[in-house]
């Protein structure tokens, strides 16, 4: 399904450390520029979060608002990236980094997978095409692997129609909160988005795995990864069921995590959707 102008192959056999590289007395906190480094230096592919503060700039953060990470209950887009900047997470040394920040530090090294999280829709908030806009200029002279994903295919659907050569991909769950979705209509529906956005790949839910949506995109040349895998047993699920991981520890896979010699090309799909949808301890997305 990939254009000849996006090249996947950097996607398949490869981890990615959800978040960066961090841990409780890591070198930083989830989406800083410490577990950035982290992630290099071990030679893990990253994937990290994105949000627009109130001036447009683009921001690495999860969460709508401050309140986990950083104890106030401000949302980042009602703070412009100069206050971000100043704010420290989880009380350490680390400041809310911008996207040009991540991108100067990776320089190319390793591959990273930027998600793009849903807008909020809160008065004050940089438009759906400003944000997008604001992604691709960054995004612009940056030499390395690199790609854009989200659950809200309207985000995807601005970079088919305005940056069409950005490796794009759709993030999926059959899972609402920790119990199943409308198993076999979501399944569906991620196949109709993936298609009509003409994605490169779709990142879903290790829970959700196997799924007979994913390996039939896996057949027509979609890469398949999942996230977010946390024990050795969902490693061995993700093995078998997709190209590529998006991990974070205790699980501490091989950095050159490669699933081709594993994969079993005619998996027997169940057709019970409980146990397409089996949850693994410590498996939460």
């Amino acid at each position: 399904m990939a254009s000849s102008d996006r090249a996947t192959y950097w996607l398949r056999g490869q981890a990615f450390a959800h978040r960066g590289l961090h841990r409780a007395g890591g070198p930083g906190p989830e989406n800083t520029l410490a577990a950035v480094r982290a992630a290099i230096h071990a030679g893990f592919g990253i994937e990290i979060d994105v949000r627009p503060a109130k001036d447009g700039a683009v921001m690495m953060f999860h969460d709508e608002t401050l309140t986990r990470l950083c104890g106030r209950d401000d949302y980042i887009c009602a703070l412009s990236s100069r206050e971000l900047s100043a704010i420290s997470i989880a009380e350490t040394d680390q400041t809310i980094a911008k996207l040009s920040d991540v991108l100067e530090e990776i320089s190319g090294e390793v591959p990273l997978l930027i998600e793009m999280k849903r807008l909020s829709g809160r008065a004050g908030e940089p438009s759906l095409s400003s944000f997008c806009s604001n992604i691709r200029a960054a995004l612009e002279g940056y030499r390395g692997p690199v790609a854009v994903m989200s659950f809200d295919p309207r985000l995807i659907r601005w970079f088919r129609e305005h940056a069409p050569t950005i490796t794009r991909g759709l993030v999926a769950t059959t899972h609402t909160g920790r119990k199943p979705a409308n198993w076999r209509f979501s399944a569906l529906w991620h196949l109709y988005l993936a298609m009509r956005e003409k994605v490169d790949f779709v990142a879903y839910d290790i829970r959700s795995l196997p799924l007979w949506s994913a390996y039939w995109l896996r057949k027509r040349g979609c890469a398949i990864l999942t996230w977010t895998v946390k024990s050795e047993r969902a490693e061995q699920r993700a093995r078998v069921n997709a190209d590529g991981l998006i991990f974070e520890r205790p699980l501490d896979p091989d950095p050159e995590w490669f699933a081709s010699d594993e994969l079993n090309t005619d998996p027997v799909l169940p057709s019970d959707p409980k146990k397409a949808s089996t949850r693994f301890p410590g498996d939460d997305g």
